[in-house]
């Protein structure tokens, strides 16, 4: 089973509303706290992801309220993630958008999200937001 596989079955767990602590060979995947916050945590603490979760009819959104990550650390983990993403538009026939909300002051992370591939909301102040979306 390939890493993204392993990943999107744990998220695909907390998304049917199961409450706990999962671990794949690279990621911590919990909502101990709460069935619509999710944290994780890339390769013991390389990048690590807070989200909140909203569930609608049509789509599926991950909110992030939390980033950071170790140099070299976050593009990969990102791209793990979304491509675990993708398979679950894929699998609940649901677009799933991933979205960051970025203050102004952080060109690092904005350059980060531009360069991959992420679409800038227009008209929201203060800070931006950025979001992919994943079609099934």
């Amino acid at each position: 089973m390939q890493q993204f596989e392993t990943l999107t079955l744990a998220l695909e767990d907390l998304l049917d509303g199961n409450v706990g602590l999962r671990e794949t060979p690279n990621w911590e995947v919990t909502n101990c706290d709460t069935p619509i916050m999710t944290n994780l945590i890339y390769q013991e603490g390389k990048a690590v992801y807070g989200f909140l979760l909203d569930k609608y009819d049509d789509k599926i959104v991950l909110q992030n309220y939390h980033r950071e990550a170790l140099k070299g650390n976050g593009t990969s983990s990102l791209k793990e993630l979304e491509t675990s993403l993708e398979e679950i538009a894929k699998s609940r026939q649901k677009k799933v958008a991933l979205v960051f909300q970025v203050i102004a002051d952080q060109p690092d992370t904005i350059a980060w999200l531009e360069k991959n591939n992420y679409q800038q909301q227009v008209d929201q102040n203060p800070g931006h937001i950025y979001y992919k979306l994943f079609n099934y």
